[in-house]
């Protein structure tokens, strides 16, 4: 750096002078480098950029993404400084330990932070990827924070990390108080992952918190579902592992029967009886009597539901590949149950709704006609 003394000098400083107007100007000269390469790694990451949105792989994504590689152009300059300057500056005096302190902290700051924005990248690409790992990437963002923390303060102390560690370590009671949502909901949000209990875009209802509707976001902490009321609901990720959830994916999975439909009727007892002659003649020209031709002793019951069977058979909306089940339950004080059982094609909410109320009425209306009734009503005849 001889040409750097030679302009000092016939600037006419001298002295002590001399010292400060030199670590300045090599100060400067190496911020202007640090400059040229800002923006050398600004201009080479932007054709990078255009290049990775236009291939098909997603992961290329990740690294040059715009966030990475802003924090990334701040991280190499410095670091290129950082390593240069003990060559042109003695290590020893206080001015190079500021700046090298000052320096070492901020690469230390842009490494981290070009981490953190890998890894909230990696979380954006999954999600288009429709693999929802948010939690994960939290959690992975906040242990190289934390680490990251450690190792600033031993560079900035000039402590061994293991000191730090080990005055962190008498104080693990209160971090595990401060800290204690953050480890609950980290375990439980490995938990969901691990054994694939909801993702985002779940129908799920727990009915301790009032939650029923499609799962918007998973969180370290918190899931967010939004009812179907549009209300947003906000349940700790814990309360879905050791609380009561039901999640309704394998009804909404193409491969599923469809939905299934399980309802009851209250037969009254009272009006259980064998049928007559005249009830045998007019049913037997139907096509779900034939097994019960040539019988006498059939119970008006029975031909109500061998009926019943049939409706549901012949129904647009019943799944005629999945169980149809028409089944007598335990009597109870309330009657007789007749539990009718079956899936329906469709899965949406309201056609799943408007189909069974209509089948549902269909078979109360149709008591009448075996002259049995329910213990809410009675037939009226004319």
């Amino acid at each position: 750096m001889k040409f750097i003394f030679d302009i000092i000098r016939s600037c006419g400083l001298e002295g002590s002078n001399f010292a400060a107007t030199y670590y300045l100007v090599i100060f400067l000269m190496m911020l202007i480098v640090a400059v040229i390469f800002y923006f050398i790694c600004r201009f080479l990451s932007i054709p990078l950029q255009k290049m990775a949105q236009r291939t098909k792989a997603k992961y290329d994504d990740i690294v040059f993404a715009p966030k990475v590689q802003r924090y990334f152009s701040l991280f190499v300059p410095i670091s290129i400084v950082n390593f240069l300057l003990p060559y042109f500056i003695p290590t020893s005096g206080l001015v190079m330990i500021i700046i090298d302190k000052v320096l070492g902290f901020f690469a230390i700051t842009f490494f981290l932070l070009t981490i953190s924005a890998l890894l909230g990248s990696a979380k954006t690409v999954m999600h288009r990827k429709g693999q929802e790992w948010e939690s994960f990437f939290q959690m992975l963002q906040i242990l190289v924070m934390c680490i990251g923390a450690i190792v600033l303060l031993s560079y900035m102390t000039n402590k061994n990390i293991s000191a730090i560690l080990a005055g962190l370590g008498a104080s693990a009671a209160v971090l595990m108080l401060v800290f204690k949502d953050f480890i609950v909901g980290f375990v439980a949000s490995m938990q969901l992952h691990a054994n694939d209990m909801v993702k985002v875009g779940d129908w799920i209802t727990i009915p301790k918190h009032n939650a029923d509707g499609i799962v918007q976001k998973i969180s370290l902490t918190t899931v967010k579902v939004q009812n179907y009321d549009n209300t947003i609901m906000t349940v700790p990720t814990a309360e879905l592992v050791t609380g009561s959830m039901q999640n309704w994916k394998g009804m909404q999975d193409k491969k599923s029967s469809g939905r299934r439909v399980k309802r009851s009727l209250p037969i009254d007892m009272d009006t259980i009886r064998f049928a007559t002659d005249a009830e045998l003649k007019s049913f037997s020209h139907e096509d779900w009597f034939a097994p019960y031709k040539g019988k006498q002793s059939v119970t008006n019951l029975t031909l109500y539901r061998a009926y019943l069977e049939s409706f549901l058979k012949t129904h647009d909306f019943v799944n005629k590949n999945a169980l149809i089940l028409v089944r007598l339950l335990p009597s109870t004080a309330q009657g007789l149950p007749l539990e009718i059982y079956f899936f329906c094609n469709d899965k949406n909410w309201k056609p799943y709704e408007i189909a069974t109320s209509e089948i549902y009425e269909q078979c109360i209306a149709a008591m009448c006609q075996f002259d049995l009734r329910t213990l809410q009503c009675k037939c009226i005849t004319q």
